[in-house]
């Protein structure tokens, strides 16, 4: 799972209250996210439209975080343009979630180089 927050967001308990994105319903965003945040104790304002739209109106500070359930990179990401700021912030994996979830990682090296994409640098 990826959380994508605008530069205001520094921790998963920024967002406690902030409009989320967790995809259209039906989809792996929209049913692991809410359950991962409630799990968190983490209140937040559920939002479940396309993810294109969300980042638009993330863009514009409409939405604080858009929550995404696939492998790295996200052609979002890659082919975007994102103000500084904008980035990736991490759930750490807790006992909470072992009856669904295993917990995983990418390598420094995958984050460093997609988050310098999602930034505009190279």
């Amino acid at each position: 799972m990826h959380i994508f927050v605008r530069p205001e967001i520094r921790s998963l308990e920024d967002l406690r209250g902030k409009t989320v994105n967790f995809n259209t319903q039906g989809t792996a965003a929209a049913y692991s996210g809410p359950l991962i945040f409630s799990r968190l104790g983490l209140n937040v304002e559920k939002m479940f439209i396309p993810h294109q739209v969300a980042l638009e109106q993330m863009k514009r500070g409409e939405v604080s975080a858009v929550v995404f359930v696939t492998s790295t990179p996200v052609d979002a990401f890659l082919k975007g343009r994102w103000d500084p700021g904008f980035k990736f912030i991490d759930v750490e994996y807790d006992t909470k979630f072992e009856d669904y979830y295993l917990p995983s990682s990418s390598t420094r090296r995958i984050i460093r180089a997609w988050c310098r994409r999602v930034s505009g640098s190279r």
